[in-house]
């Protein structure tokens, strides 16, 4: 958005809560907007149309905002149970709290972390799927010590 002012209040009415521009911030529930950087938030939905979505918030927000479905490049892979930020210690310098997101790596790749009371969702390039998961998979053991 590049300080496109009144941002915030401009999406409220679309996204059920104004955007948190607190670094590491996760606002909302449904859909849930997540603070990437100075003006830049990911807006996500696990039940809401995308392209409705992208729409509604192209419409509502002031000009200039740019929207981006990055729905098929940046998928999310849950992390469920007591040891999974235990887990992601083993390659992550940040892992964050319950609420909060962090922008960092993992393995040396770059993934949106967001911390949730029951899991942990990573979000991070398509084409790095493959290398996270078997990332994951090997590390598992030492986090079930």
């Amino acid at each position: 958005t590049h300080g496109a002012a009144g941002l915030g209040d401009a999406l409220a009415d679309v996204l059920g809560h104004r955007l948190d521009p607190t670094p590491g911030s996760a606002g909302g529930t449904e859909p849930r907007s997540l603070w990437t950087g100075p003006d830049r938030w990911l807006v996500v939905s696990e039940q809401l149309d995308r392209f409705a979505l992208a729409r509604r918030i192209r419409e509502a927000g002031p000009c200039p905002t740019l929207v981006t479905d990055l729905t098929d490049g940046l998928p999310a892979i849950d992390l469920v149970g007591p040891r999974a930020r235990e887990l992601l210690a083993h390659g992550c310098p940040v892992v964050p709290a319950d609420g909060q997101v962090a922008r960092t790596l993992l393995a040396l790749q770059p993934v949106t972390l967001l911390g949730e009371a029951h899991r942990m969702r990573l979000f991070t390039d398509r084409g790095l799927v493959p290398f996270l998961w078997d990332w994951l998979a090997r590390h598992a053991p030492l986090a079930a010590a």
